[in-house]
């Protein structure tokens, strides 16, 4: 499985609050149904750092971009340098259309 994480914003988190303490300077936004209705599957989920849970776990989320068995090449793991950036860009594809359905980059105010 290929998840990409991510964050619902609320009036309790928007984004510059989701960001905090992270270094993002930018983000992409897009109403959930346009995910989905794409096929992307919306998985609620926890993260935790050092055994601790993460304060945004209340809005987060993995978006599955992909899953199968073989999705992940042998090289994006066992790989030398050259076979891992190959492995990435045959999986760069499927990131991209996620890319394009969230638009444009929006940087934070």
């Amino acid at each position: 499985m290929l998840p990409l994480s991510c964050f619902a914003v609320t009036v309790d988190w928007p984004p510059a609050r989701l960001a905090e303490n992270t270094g993002f300077a930018q983000y992409r936004q897009c109403p959930a149904h346009t995910l989905t209705g794409a096929g992307y599957p919306l998985w609620p989920t926890d993260v935790f750092v050092d055994d601790v849970p993460d304060p945004r776990n209340e809005v987060h989320y993995d978006l599955i971009v992909a899953a199968g068995a073989a999705l992940i090449p042998d090289d994006l793991v066992t790989g030398d340098r050259t076979a891992r950036r190959a492995a990435r860009a045959m999986l760069a594809p499927r990131f991209e259309a996620v890319l394009a359905l969230l638009g444009e980059p929006i940087t934070m105010d």
